[in-house]
């Protein structure tokens, strides 16, 4: 009996024991996982409230998670992407190629290592929209090494984009921009310097008319790029000199700007007979005068020779309504929403014809300053219509 008694609380003290011990593994290990949970939820909330668009995905490539950035820069909601394999609807491609990135980054998923794209990418949203973006691609390991899955990261730098295409467009324009005037003067002024003696007069004025044209040019592009300045740096918010005007005087202001151009081309301006006299607004006359003659430069200037260019202006109560009207090279259709762009020239003229790609992009803003707008309508080889408008203000001071 001693011996039974003593066995069974051996086997007793032994379960206690073993219970303990059972018990305590047991709460280290809910506290470990609670402490992980914990961690995991710590690391999602960064992740969710990061600024760049964030993926997880696991070893098979199939998304856990994706953060807001992601749904706003993809287009996709996360519950569209949550258990499909990341390259179904994430499809980041190639800028230059179209050809797929990061459809098998071996080195994320078997190499351990991280993998950014080598050339430019652009991420096709859910809408069809491109967007110019960047990032990396990294694996995230346990305590052992082994890869669980990859985490990507990606931000969207169409403004750097953009902002180096710009900074190469000016490159571009002011090594060809200013290049070809100041050659011609250089080419003109030594071949007078050489045989002035043995000219008449008549052909040193054809030289020096030359020159006259290729210096206007320059003033043109640097009064160009001093009113793009100002424009970028704030300094033409609102027109400065506010006066009444006679919108009939302004026009004929403004025609004369372009006599030269008018005279070389032997083209004409026509229907500035029929405006009408009376009609008065008021704003800031030198923006005005840059504004029109900037914009009947250009309808002559891409008007073949002996054009016609006309005007025609209609108002209501409120509104004055200008239409300039060329039968000139025209647009072609898929490139009139860029016309307002820094730099923008139209495919179709770029190589032939001279001009800084900023007009249009700084008659836009001055028009904004003058509470006016403006639209175009062009078809390639017909021609092109400019409206404006301009709020009419009769006997305010």
């Amino acid at each position: 009996m001693a011996q039974t008694i003593k066995g069974w609380f051996f086997v007793l003290a032994s379960s206690l024991l073993l219970y303990v011990l059972i018990k305590q593994g047991v709460d280290d290990l809910v506290d470990q996982l609670e402490e992980n949970y914990q961690q995991s939820r710590k690391l999602e909330a960064v992740l969710r409230g990061i600024g760049d668009a964030v993926f997880v995905t696991d070893e098979r490539k199939r998304i856990l998670m994706v953060n807001e950035a992601m749904e706003k820069l993809s287009g996709f909601k996360e519950k569209e992407l949550v258990g499909t394999v990341y390259s179904e609807k994430l499809c980041f491609v190639s800028e230059e190629t179209g050809k797929k990135l990061f459809s098998a980054p071996r080195s994320v998923y078997v190499g351990s290592k991280e993998v950014k794209p080598k050339e430019p990418g652009v991420l096709i949203r859910k809408n069809g929209e491109r967007v110019a973006i960047d990032g990396v691609g990294s694996p995230y390991k346990d305590s052992s090494g082994r890869v669980l899955g990859g985490v990507g990261v990606v931000r969207d730098v169409s403004k750097e984009r953009d902002l180096d295409k710009m900074k190469s467009d000016f490159v571009s324009l002011a090594s060809h921009q200013l290049r070809s005037p100041l050659t011609g003067i250089k080419w003109i002024v030594e071949l007078l310097l050489e045989s002035i003696e043995k000219m008449s007069k008549s052909e040193v004025a054809n030289y020096v008319k030359k020159i006259e044209g290729s210096n206007q040019k320059l003033i043109d592009l640097v009064n160009d790029l001093l009113s793009v300045s100002r424009i970028e740096s704030g300094k033409m918010k609102q027109a400065e000199k506010i006066v009444s005007l006679n919108l009939k005087e302004l026009l004929l202001e403004s025609i004369e700007e372009v006599r030269l151009l008018l005279k070389e081309k032997k083209s004409k301006i026509v229907g500035i007979s029929v405006v009408d006299d009376k009609i008065v607004l008021r704003g800031d006359k030198t923006q005005l005068v840059q504004i029109f003659a900037n914009l009947l430069n250009n309808a002559v200037k891409f008007s073949a020779n002996k054009s016609e260019v006309r005007i025609k202006v209609n108002k209501d109560d409120s509104w004055v309504n200008i239409t300039i009207e060329d039968s000139g090279v025209g647009i072609p259709k898929k490139e009139v929403g860029k016309l307002f762009g820094k730099f923008f020239r139209g495919t179709n003229v770029a190589k032939h014809i001279s001009g800084s790609g900023l007009g249009l992009y700084v008659v836009k803003r001055l028009l904004e300053t003058q509470g006016g707008k403006i639209r175009i309508e062009s078809i390639e080889r017909k021609g092109t219509k400019v409206y404006v408008g301009l709020p009419i203000m009769y006997n305010k001071k």
